[in-house]
């Protein structure tokens, strides 16, 4: 069984998803902590400790990047992205270029739809390209 997370939830019930799940899909976004907790609603420190506390389970991780333009795609979070992935060992690393599929979803909550910039296929090709130089498979996700 596998999940996708973005790992802010209590350690304990992270504790108990280990023991029955074979692999984990965990989301990188915004790792500075103002912005995370700012743009995302999450808690960057509770983030790093579940990510600690997956890795010392050995259960696979595969690391999912959303790229979006003028919210994960700048210099500084993905020189912290970089960093992230040189100190663990991911079984892979998949890039998700920004879309609007989501568009009807917020449009359904009556939410604002976030003003995103768009990311080009040169910045995810070199975002690609710099992390598979760490030896890590890499894939970037067509949508």
């Amino acid at each position: 069984m596998a999940v996708e997370t973005c790992l802010f939830v209590p350690e304990k019930l992270l504790d108990i998803a280990i023991q029955y799940i074979d692999l984990f899909y965990v989301d990188i976004k915004i790792l500075d902590p103002l912005r995370c907790k700012k743009q995302l609603g999450g808690n960057i420190e509770q983030y790093f400790r579940n990510l600690n506390t997956l890795f010392k389970s050995k259960v696979p991780v595969v690391f999912r990047i959303p790229v979006i333009g003028g919210w994960t795609d700048d210099q500084e979070n993905r020189e912290m992205v970089l960093d992230l992935l040189t100190r663990y060992q991911p079984l892979k690393v998949e890039f998700i270029k920004e879309h609007n599929l989501g568009v009807s979803k917020y449009q359904s909550l009556d939410m604002e739809i976030p003003d995103y910039r768009g990311v080009s296929d040169g910045l995810m090709l070199e975002y690609a390209d710099i992390v598979a130089r760490t030896g890590i498979d890499v894939e970037i996700c067509k949508i």
